[in-house]
C-alpha cells in the first residue's frame, strides 16, 4: 500500500516536472512582439520585455538611475583608492581589448568651422559616446567618458554660438543594439564638459536636432514620442507634435520660419513658424516606413524624399516636391527596365538623402551598400532623373 502511495507521488511530481519544462513561455513577452515584424524589431521589444515586470506595461526603473548608477560606482572606486590592499585610479576604467579593426557606426558629425584645416571633427557614435579628432581622422580622443547613455545619435553645433553643442540619445530605426535613449545633453565649452537636460529625460530617442541659426537658446528635437520646442536652451521644452516616430527634421536654409519633420508611415509634416505648430504636408505619399528628407539650398521649393515604401513597385520610393511640399510627385525607379530598389531593402536602418549645395538637380543618396561618391541623381527635366550606380546611368521618371 505504502509502495503504491510513492509510485503516485513520483508519477504526479514528473508530472508536474515535465508540464513546467513544456509550458507556454510567458505571453507578457510575446505582448510586446507584433505577429507582422520579422526583423530586427524582434530583438529590440524582446528585450524591452525581458526588463518589463509581470503585470506591468513597460520597464519601471526610476528616473535617473543611470546617473545614481555610476556616481555610487565612482564612490566605491574613490574609497577602493585609499585602500593599499585594492588600489584604483578612482574612476571607472575599462581596457579595450580588440577588436581593432571595427569602428562601429556613426550617427552624428560636425566638422569644427572655427578650423582652417578642417581636420577638427565630433563624431558621435551609435553605442560609444562622442569622440574629438583634431587630425583628420587620425587619432581620436572620447570627450564623453562620464556619460550616462553610449547611444550619442545626434550632434548639432549652434551657427550664432560654435560653443553650444546638443547632443541627442537613443536610436530608434530597430537595430540590433538598441541602446534606448534618455533625452538631451549640453555643452557649452565645444565639448568639453556635457550637462544633461534634465527635462528632456523622458523623450525616448532622439533622431534630430535642428538651432535657429541666430539664436542658439532656440532649438526643435524630433523624437520617437513626438516634436519638442526650447527658447530658453534646453532648461524646459514644449511638446509641439503628439505624433509618434518622427524620424527627421530639416529646417529651410535661410528660413528657420519653414521646417519639414517626417513621420514613420506617413510622410512629411511642415511648420511655418519655427517649429510653433505642425500639419501634414503629405498630398501624394504613401510611405509604409522611414522616410528622409533634403531641401535644396538653391531652390528651396524643390524637396526630395527618400522612403521604405512600395508606391512605385519596389522596396524604396523616391518622392519629389516642387512647391514646398505641397504636392508630392513619386519617380518611376527604373533600371535596365527593371524596378530597382535603390535601398537595398532596408530602408527602415539605411537611409540617407542629401542635395548638392551648389546644384538644384543634383541630389545624393544613401541606403545599403550605397555612398555619395559612387551614386548621385541628377534632375534633367521636370520628369526624369537619372541615378547614377557606379557612373552607370539608372532612369527615374516620375
Amino acid at each position: 500500500m505504502k509502495l503504491r502511495h510513492i509510485s503516485i507521488v513520483v508519477l504526479l511530481f514528473c508530472g508536474g516536472l515535465l508540464w513546467v519544462i513544456n509550458r507556454p513561455i510567458d505571453n507578457r513577452v510575446e505582448e510586446f512582439i507584433p505577429a507582422e515584424f520579422n526583423g530586427p524589431e524582434q530583438f529590440a521589444l524582446l528585450h524591452r520585455g525581458i526588463r518589463t515586470p509581470a503585470n506591468a506595461n513597460g520597464p519601471e526603473y526610476e528616473e535617473g538611475f543611470i546617473k545614481r548608477e555610476i556616481k555610487n560606482a565612482k564612490a566605491i572606486a574613490a574609497r577602493k583608492n585609499s585602500n593599499s590592499r585594492t588600489q584604483s585610479n578612482g574612476v571607472l576604467e575599462w581596457k579595450e581589448r580588440g577588436p581593432a579593426n571595427v569602428p562601429g557606426r556613426t550617427r552624428g558629425l560636425i566638422v569644427d568651422p572655427d578650423d582652417p584645416t578642417q581636420n577638427t571633427w565630433f563624431a558621435a557614435s551609435a553605442g560609444g559616446g562622442v569622440w574629438k579628432t583634431v587630425t583628420g581622422g587620425n587619432a581620436w580622443n572620447l570627450i564623453t567618458p562620464d556619460l550616462t547613455n553610449l547611444a550619442t545619435t545626434v550632434l548639432a553645433m549652434a551657427t550664432s554660438n560654435h560653443n553650444v553643442i546638443y547632443l541627442g540619445t537613443g536610436e530608434s530605426f530597430g537595430g540590433l543594439v538598441g541602446i534606448r535613449g534618455n533625452g538631451i545633453f549640453k555643452s557649452n565649452d565645444r565639448g568639453q564638459t556635457w550637462n544633461h537636460l534634465p527635462s528632456t529625460i523622458n523623450f525616448s530617442d532622439i533622431n534630430r536636432i535642428i538651432i535657429h541659426p541666430t539664436d542658439a537658446n532656440t532649438a526643435v528635437a524630433a523624437t520617437a514620442i513626438g516634436i519638442y520646442r526650447t527658447t530658453n536652451g534646453g532648461d524646459t521644452w514644449t511638446k509641439v507634435s503628439n505624433l509618434q516616430s518622427v524620424e527627421d527634421l530639416k529646417s529651410t536654409p535661410g528660413n528657420f520660419n519653414i521646417q519639414y519633420a517626417t513621420q514613420n508611415s506617413v510622410g512629411v509634416l511642415k511648420s511655418t513658424n519655427a517649429g510653433v505648430t505642425w500639419a501634414l504636408s503629405n498630398t501624394g505619399m504613401s510611405p509604409n516606413g522611414r522616410t528622409e528628407i533634403a531641401i535644396s539650398p538653391n531652390n528651396t521649393n524643390r524637396i526630395f524624399a527618400s522612403a521604405q515604401s512600395t508606391l512605385g513597385g519596389s522596396l524604396s520610393d523616391l518622392y519629389v516636391s516642387d512647391d514646398a511640399g505641397t504636392n508630392w510627385s513619386i519617380a518611376d525607379v527604373t533600371f535596365n527596365n527593371t524596378l530597382f530598389d535603390f535601398l537595398g531593402g532596408q530602408g527602415w536602418y539605411d537611409n540617407t538623402i542629401l542635395c548638392d549645395p551648389f546644384n538644384a538637380n543634383v541630389v545624393y543618396h544613401g541606403g545599403v551598400s550605397l555612398s555619395g561618391r559612387n551614386w548621385k541623381m541628377v534632375l534633367q527635366h521636370p520628369s526624369t532623373y537619372i541615378l547614377w550606380k557606379n557612373w552607370e546611368q539608372v532612369l527615374f521618371r516620375c
